[in-house]
């Protein structure tokens, strides 16, 4: 996954898959205990780039915060919904996983209680 730093959870089966075929396997003609090994193999990447992505969302997430906080003053909220912070995320063009998504939308509703 060094090649993908930037991949999303949903694209590792089909980045596997493309590395898998580079080497001259195809999955479905692999017997079980082979596609076992390549399915473990997968799950070990797949925890590792969430590892890698939560890591990366820790470390961004206090200035998207900031960010999203504007943007709810500036877009008259009060308070985030869900669809609110989901347009904030598509006018931003902001990637994060479920777990970054709930805490962006805990935070910034935390924070727009305060400045009520």
């Amino acid at each position: 996954m060094k090649e993908f730093p930037n991949a999303k959870l949903e694209d590792i089966d089909r980045i596997s898959e493309a590395f898998w075929e580079s080497k001259g396997f195809e999955y479905i003609k692999l017997d079980t205990k082979d596609r076992m090994k390549m399915d473990m193999i997968k799950d070990i990447v797949r925890k590792q780039q969430e590892d890698i992505i939560r890591e990366r969302e820790k470390q961004e997430l206090p200035k998207i915060v900031e960010e999203c906080i504007k943007w709810a003053k500036e877009n008259g909220l009060k308070k985030l919904t869900k669809a609110s912070l989901n347009a904030f995320l598509a006018e931003k063009e902001i990637y994060l996983s479920s777990v970054g998504e709930n805490a962006l939308y805990y935070k910034v509703n935390l924070e727009l209680s305060k400045k009520v």
